[in-house]
C-alpha cells in the first residue's frame, strides 16, 4: 500500500485547499469588521461608501465565489462520507451504519443533503449542508449590502454585516474542525463516475458473492431486505484487500 494514506481525489478536501480558503476568509472577515467599526475617512471607507454599482457587484461576486466553493466542499464530503464510515468498520461487528453506507446515495444539492445528513447522523455533512444552503441563498445578497448607501438604513447594514460574518465564521470553524478531527481514508480513484465506483468493488468478495447469487437466480432486493431485517448480517468495510491476482488494492468488501 502506498504511503499516501490520506490522499483523496477531491481538491476541496485536501489540506492545501482548505487552508487556502481559510486564508482567504479570515482577511475578508477582518476587512469587513474594520469597515464596520471604522469612523474616520480614509481610502477604504471612501471606496466602500462611493455609492457606485461596482462596489456592490464586487462584493456580490465575492459572495458567489464563496458559495460555489462551499457547494464543492459539500459535494465532496457527501461523496466521501460512505467511505469514511466503511473505513472504520474493518475491525467492528456488523452494524446499521455500515449497511446504510453501502446503500447511501449522495445528495445532489445542499437542501436535500441536510435531511439526508440528519437521517445518517453525520455531523460534518449536516453542518456542510446547512452552511451551503444558507450561503447559496443569502451570502451574495448580504455581502452586496454591506457597503453603506444613502438608501440603506443603519440597521440593515448591521444585520447584513453580522450575518455575513457569522456565515463565514461558521465556514472557518467547520473547515478547521474537519482538518483536526476527520481523517479521510486513502481513495485512489474518484468514485463520482461509474468507472470509479466499479473500481472500488472489483475483485471484492461482495461482488463475487452477488454475481454467483445472480447466476443462481437469487433476488438482490430480497437479500437486501433480509439484511435490513437482521436475518443476514454482513460486516461491510472499506480497506485494503488482496484480489485474485494477488495484488493489494483499496475496495469495498464484506465479511461475515
Amino acid at each position: 500500500m502506498p504511503r499516501r494514506k490520506h490522499h483523496v481525489p477531491f481538491f476541496a478536501l485536501t489540506y492545501r485547499c482548505r487552508a487556502m480558503f481559510i486564508a482567504l476568509l479570515l482577511p475578508l472577515m477582518a476587512l469587513l469588521t474594520y469597515y464596520h467599526l471604522l469612523h474616520t475617512d480614509n481610502a477604504l471607507e471612501l471606496f466602500m461608501d462611493s455609492q457606485t454599482f461596482g462596489v456592490k457587484f464586487l462584493f456580490a461576486a465575492v459572495g458567489g465565489v464563496i458559495a460555489l466553493f462551499w457547494a464543492s466542499f459539500f459535494t465532496s464530503v457527501a461523496t466521501a462520507a460512505p467511505f469514511l464510515t466503511l473505513s472504520s468498520q474493518r475491525q467492528l461487528e456488523p452494524s446499521d451504519d455500515s449497511r446504510s453506507a453501502i446503500f447511501f446515495t449522495p445528495p445532489t444539492n445542499a437542501f436535500s443533503g441536510v435531511w439526508t445528513a440528519a437521517r445518517q447522523r453525520n455531523l460534518l455533512l449536516l453542518l456542510a449542508g446547512l452552511i451551503s444552503a444558507i450561503a447559496e441563498l443569502l451570502l451574495p445578497v448580504l455581502l452586496s449590502n454591506i457597503p453603506y448607501t444613502l438608501t440603506q438604513t443603519l440597521t440593515m447594514h448591521k444585520l447584513c454585516t453580522y450575518l455575513g460574518l457569522a456565515i463565514m465564521g461558521g465556514m472557518v470553524l467547520v473547515l478547521v474542525g474537519s482538518m483536526l478531527f476527520v481523517r479521510w481514508p486513502y481513495m485512489p480513484i474518484d468514485p463520482r463516475t461509474l468507472a470509479g465506483r466499479a473500481y472500488y468493488v472489483a475483485d471484492s468478495e461482495m461482488l463475487r458473492r452477488d454475481v454467483m447469487a445472480a447466476v443462481a437466480g437469487s433476488d438482490w432486493e430480497g437479500r437486501r431486505s433480509e439484511d435490513e431485517d437482521g436475518k443476514e448480517l454482513k460486516r461491510y468495510f472499506y480497506g485494503s484487500i488482496v484480489g485474485p491476482g494477488g495484488r493489494a488494492r483499496m475496495a469495498v468488501d464484506c465479511g461475515g
